[in-house]
């Protein structure tokens, strides 16, 4: 959670805005807020794949945010970030070119900034163009035809995790400190110099 600190709410300009102009404090939290939230996204964007090895495309799109408004009671703003599983496909895989369902070898991928080994996958692509990683379930099906038909086996394509587990502090659910300290910065920032702008405003009155 990033808004007003002890610290914050203590310092002499804040101070002055309560003492002589309380009714703006919402203004002054609304684009506060808002400041911070956009740091939040553009961190995201940049972080997210430099640490995950994934496209920013990917990223951007499951990333929105809420904007705070001053007729709030309590102007908050906020990052949603909603994606499924990605396909494993796309933390760089090695190799990249489709294997005709062999297995030899299996597959790697880049996947936060580690290598992790599948033995027994395999890069194929789909009729429907879909390229992915794969693995055998172990499970036949019968196909019908001649003779009794033909037996295969299944297959399943393999995920990572999520954008949403992407950009939080993994099992903690909440923003990566990192991020969280930056965004933090840029609240107080804004905050204080909002604070500023409105008191001289009413001084030049």
């Amino acid at each position: 959670m990033i808004g007003i600190t002890a610290e914050l709410a203590n310092h002499e300009v804040v101070k002055r805005l309560l003492d002589e102009m309380p009714e703006r404090l919402r203004d002054v939290t609304m684009e506060a807020a808002n400041a911070a939230a956009s740091i939040v996204k553009r961190g995201g964007y940049k972080l997210v794949p430099e640490t995950w090895n994934v496209p920013k495309e990917m990223v951007k799109d499951t990333m929105k945010t809420i904007r705070a408004k001053a007729g709030d009671e309590s102007p908050t703003a906020i990052v949603t970030v909603k994606s499924g599983n990605i396909p494993l496909f796309k933390f760089t895989p090695d190799p990249s070119s489709i294997m005709g369902g062999k297995t030899t070898g299996g597959v790697s991928v880049l996947l936060g900034g580690r290598r992790a080994q599948f033995p027994n996958a395999f890069v194929a692509e789909m009729a429907s163009g879909h390229r992915g990683i794969f693995t055998r379930t172990g499970k036949f099906g019968l196909i019908p035809g001649p003779r009794g038909g033909t037996k295969t086996e299944g297959i399943k394509e393999l995920f990572a995790v999520s954008v949403p587990q992407m950009t939080e502090d993994v099992g903690k659910h909440r923003i990566p400190p990192a991020l969280a300290n930056w965004a933090q910065a840029e609240f107080k920032a804004v905050f204080l110099r909002s604070c500023d702008a409105w008191l001289a405003a009413k001084g030049a009155k």
